[in-house]
């Protein structure tokens, strides 16, 4: 019946036979077989903006960063102080 959602002039009732699983199987599959690379994250640079006006400051620095080859992370969240900046960019390695 799902068939008759993406087109009401097929019939409802074809047979027919499934299979799948999703990526966290995949994850789980590949890290019992030893098969699961340890990837290092490869952050050049971590840019915080300290509050909402400078946003569009650190957009445009992280903007210009990228072009530059880097790779850039952005700290969400307004960082109001400094040692949560440094604790995430320890956290992200950058």
């Amino acid at each position: 019946k799902l068939l008759t959602l993406y087109d009401p002039s097929l019939p409802a009732d074809v047979p027919a036979c499934g299979f799948g699983f999703g990526d966290c199987v995949l994850m789980e599959l590949l890290a019992e077989k030893g098969l699961l690379p340890e990837l290092e994250p490869q952050i050049d640079f971590v840019v915080v903006a300290y509050n909402a006006d400078m946003k569009y400051n650190a957009l445009k620095v992280i903007a210009l960063l990228r072009q530059a080859g880097y790779a850039v992370d952005l700290l969400l969240e307004p960082a109001k102080k400094v040692a949560k900046a440094f604790n995430y960019a320890d956290r992200v390695h950058g």
